[in-house]
Parts: C-alpha cells; sequence; structure tokens
C-alpha cells in the first residue's frame, strides 16, 4: 500500500535533513581546513592563500590559461585574479604573457616552482586516497554529483528569474 507521509513524517524527515546537511557542512569545512594545511609544501607554508592554491590548482588541472577564465571560474573580478597572479608571480609560482592571438587576454601559467608545489600536493592527496576503499569513494562521488545537479538546476533557476526581473526593469 502506497501510503503519503504524514505532516509529522514529512517534518521529521525535514529536520533530519537539516541536521545532516549542517553535519556534512561541519566535516566538508573540517576536511577543507585539514587538507589545505596537509597539501601545502613546506617552505610555502602560510604563504599561500586557499585562493592562491585553487588558482594554481585551476591553472594546473583544469588547464585553465587567462586572466579572464580564471575569473569567471572563481566567480570573482578579472582585477582579483590579476592582484593573485601578481603575488603567485612575486613567488616565481606562475608567469604571465599576452595571448598573441588576442592581446586582450593576459595568459598565466605553471613555473616550475609552482608545478612542484601542486605535485607535492597531489602525492600527500594521493596517499590519504590509498586509505579509502573504493566503494566509500564511489558512493562519496555519487552523493557530490547529487547534490552538484540540485545546485546547478536550483542557480539556474534563481538566475534565469534575476535575468527575466533585470531585462524587464530595462524596458
Amino acid at each position: 500500500m502506497n501510503k503519503e507521509k504524514t505532516s509529522n513524517e514529512q517534518n521529521d524527515e525535514n529536520a533530519l535533513k537539516e541536521q545532516m546537511l549542517q553535519e556534512i557542512e561541519k566535516l566538508g569545512t573540517s576536511l577543507h581546513t585539514i587538507l589545505t594545511k596537509e597539501t601545502r609544501m613546506s617552505t610555502w607554508e602560510n604563504k599561500l592563500s586557499t585562493n592562491q592554491q585553487l588558482l594554481l590548482y585551476l591553472i594546473w588541472k583544469r588547464e585553465i590559461k587567462t586572466v579572464k577564465e580564471l575569473a569567471t571560474e572563481l566567480g570573482v573580478s578579472p582585477s582579483a585574479v590579476s592582484q593573485m597572479v601578481a603575488k603567485l608571480e612575486k613567488m616565481k609560482l606562475v608567469k604571465r604573457s599576452i595571448d598573441l592571438q588576442d592581446r586582450r587576454n593576459i595568459c598565466v601559467e605553471l613555473e616550475l616552482e609552482g608545478q612542484k608545489v601542486l605535485e607535492e600536493a597531489d602525492q600527500v592527496r594521493a596517499l590519504l586516497l590509498a586509505k579509502i576503499e573504493l566503494q566509500d569513494l564511489i558512493e562519496l562521488k555519487k552523493g557530490f554529483e547529487k547534490f552538484y545537479h540540485i545546485l546547478v538546476e536550483n542557480y539556474s533557476k534563481t538566475e534565469e528569474k534575476y535575468n527575466e526581473k533585470d531585462s524587464s526593469n530595462h524596458l
């Protein structure tokens, strides 16, 4: 018999979901903090911000090559990315150049020292992943994919509503 949930059952389920979400957020924050600390190269410890590490990662693993693309990916202004890149350039982790095909674009690539930083972080990550069972990783990935799709679906709807409002204000 297919029975609809009562109001109390729905409230209990919603409360449990909220509790689970809070626990996941707490774990996510703790994981991020620990991984950020553990994957820093000892010579760069406390010198690289989380955003700088993310920027290096995007250049290396995602092969994002321009300031404009990095700004889009990070959700910040190209000016903010240029400031981060300038600091990383002073540390000799990246170098900038003008895109010869479109001189308006600034290209960013890793220097040898930047590659070393990321390779060491990758080794630490590999050691940690070796301790997790494959099935656990598969389940974790499934959960993240579901959450990602929910976020994308809801973000797209919010963005569409915003764009509709914004365009109607200009009529």
